[in-house]
């Protein structure tokens, strides 16, 4: 069992974006990431490893930077979970014809009752291809066409959900991901992005 150290805000805010993707990669997800790690410290480190990739991929969408990297961050433990480290799946995205699958444990709301169960998902060759298929399953199915035309990333989040984005209610979904939403624009003041 490795030893992680415990930083101060302070000791994080001074790292360079390098230091600190290399410093929290090499922390477990649980307890210390999830628990000794700042919140905005974990959104920035999260748009720093990842942040170039999802605006080069919305880039002319409509999609919002805030809403997407944030629907990533909640969907990916900031990219820490199993299925974003192994397989660049950033969002539990379920087998999708042209790439290679991994079947995983997963729980999945159904009747407002968690399920658990084994789920075929999509495995990527990198972040980039993963945020690219999002990006194609918003921008292509009509049921989303709503969330790409919202007037805010709440909205924006809301009409997908609605649409059928997430097992959870709009209401969950938008709970779960506010947070680091706020963060998120708060801190990088990023809309939509043109071509």
């Amino acid at each position: 069992m490795s030893v992680v150290k415990r930083y101060t805000d302070a000791e994080f805010n001074a790292m360079d974006n390098a230091t600190l993707i290399r410093t929290l990669d090499a922390f477990p997800k649980k307890p210390e990431f999830q628990d000794w790690v700042p919140p905005k410290v974990k959104v920035r480190y999260f748009v720093s490893k990842y942040g170039k990739d999802i605006g080069n991929s919305i880039k002319g969408t409509g999609l919002f930077f805030s809403a997407v990297v944030a629907q990533k961050i909640l969907e990916s433990g900031f990219g820490k979970d199993e299925l974003a480290i192994k397989h660049n799946n950033f969002g539990g995205v379920k087998a999708v014809k042209g790439y290679p699958t991994v079947t995983l444990d997963t729980l999945e709301k159904v009747g407002g009752k968690l399920v658990k169960k084994k789920e075929a998902f999509a495995k990527y060759p990198t972040p980039k291809a993963a945020f690219d298929d999002y990006v194609r399953i918003i921008t292509t199915n009509p049921r989303y066409a709503k969330s790409i035309t919202a007037k805010s990333p709440e909205e924006q989040i809301l009409e997908m959900v609605k649409a059928g984005y997430s097992t959870l209610s709009p209401n969950e979904y938008i709970r779960l991901v506010k947070g680091n939403l706020d963060r998120v624009r708060d801190m990088y003041q990023v809309g939509r992005i043109a071509k």
